[in-house]
């Protein structure tokens, strides 16, 4: 099982050094990395909101700023 986690986290790395890479220089993503990065992204989110629900601290902190000018 050990071996199986390490070339998945070896895969999502690599993945991740491509993202950087298109973010730094404009090189074209593959589309398969991307498809994948957006669908792990999706899932991250959905886990986060089950956990802690929809947070909407924006309206809060935009109030927040405006009391201080």
């Amino acid at each position: 099982m050990k071996i199986k986690e390490d070339a998945l986290i070896a895969a999502e790395t690599a993945e991740a050094q491509a993202v950087i890479e298109h973010a730094m220089t404009g090189k074209p993503l593959d589309p398969e990395i991307a498809r994948r990065v957006r669908e792990r992204s999706q899932r991250a989110t959905e886990q986060l909101r089950k956990r802690f629900g929809t947070l909407n601290i924006a309206v809060d902190l935009i109030r927040e700023v405006r009391s201080q000018e």
